[in-house]
């Protein structure tokens, strides 16, 4: 008994023939007639495809495996991670959104609440953003409560 080809098998032929530039059916089918005998993948059995797809592979057709995603081991508690370039971004993103009274009112919310200027580790990156966060909603909440009591 012969199976038939499998949608795994049919997508790999199609991202095959990407990688080779196969444009449009009849040139697909013609390359199939070629290497299987069979133009239409519909008549194709898992042995067909397996033939055309190791011919394809033959051509420069290979696909490079799929790398997995690297994830950084953990680290000893000893060990402090420092603040990075996006998460600079954010805090100066987040800073802007707030209305500040001062002119350097996001250092001196700093030195006042978290006892530094800037910070240097994830660790105080972390109170700062949810401070941040804190201060925007309890602007906008006095912000609607003004709306509401001037209208």
């Amino acid at each position: 008994m012969t199976t038939p080809i499998t949608p795994a098998q049919r997508r790999k032929i199609f991202r095959q023939l990407a990688i080779l530039e196969v444009a449009g059916d009849d040139d697909r089918r013609a390359l199939q007639k070629e290497i299987v005998g069979k133009p239409s993948l519909k008549t194709f059995t898992s042995d067909d495809a397996r033939r055309l797809i190791d011919e394809l592979n033959k051509r420069g057709a290979e696909e490079k495996p799929k790398r997995k995603p690297v994830r950084p081991p953990k680290l000893p508690d000893n060990v402090i991670h420092f603040i990075t370039p996006k998460q600079r971004t954010k805090i100066e993103i987040m800073a802007q959104q707030v209305v500040w009274r001062e002119e350097d009112g996001l250092e001196l919310w700093m030195l006042k609440w978290f006892v530094f200027r800037y910070p240097r580790t994830n660790h105080e990156v972390d109170k700062v953003i949810h401070g941040l966060k804190s201060l925007k909603a309890q602007q906008e909440k006095r912000r609607l409560e003004e709306g509401v009591a001037c209208g």
